[in-house]
């Protein structure tokens, strides 16, 4: 974690639909806000990878998005609800 909790958003991706922008950063987190996201806006917030999110991508259909770790070596695919 970098100091005083700060991260760096080092991956964005927004959903088909428009209606989720998902980021990662380099605390190794995944977090998805609603589409516009407004200023102290709620986010939902995942982890799992155990190197920084450097690259997400939602499936065609929304459904699931995917997100691989910097020096994991790994490949997440997540569920996301109902698509929104």
């Amino acid at each position: 974690e970098n100091a005083g909790g700060e991260q760096n958003v080092l991956s964005v991706a927004r959903s088909g639909n428009g209606q989720i922008v998902a980021t990662g950063d380099d605390n190794n987190m995944i977090s998805l806000f609603r589409y516009p996201a407004l200023k102290g806006g709620n986010c939902k917030a995942f982890g799992g990878h155990m190197s920084p999110v450097v690259s997400l991508s939602f499936t065609a259909d929304d459904t699931k998005l995917l997100s691989s770790g910097g020096t994991d070596a790994c490949v997440f695919q997540w569920s996301v609800e109902g698509g929104r």
